[in-house]
C-alpha cells in the first residue's frame, strides 16, 4: 500500500515507512519525557536536602 505525499513534492511513500517513523518518534519522545522527569525529580530532591541542611542546628564542639 502506498500513498501520495503532497504538498511536499512528488513521489510515493510506503505506509510501512510512515508507521516505522511514527514508532521511532514515539519512542524518542517517551525517552525524552522520562529523562526530563528524572532531572526534575533530582532537582526537587536536591532542594529538599538543601532545606533540611539549613534547618540543622550548628554543631559546635
Amino acid at each position: 500500500m502506498c500513498m501520495v505525499v503532497r504538498p511536499c513534492g512528488h513521489g510515493f511513500v510506503h505506509v510501512k515507512a510512515l508507521e516505522k517513523m511514527k514508532q521511532a518518534l514515539e519512542k524518542r519522545l517517551k525517552k525524552r519525557t522520562y529523562s526530563r522527569y528524572v532531572t526534575l525529580e533530582h532537582q526537587q530532591l536536591y532542594e529538599q536536602n538543601a532545606g533540611l541542611l539549613e534547618d540543622l542546628p550548628s554543631m559546635q564542639t
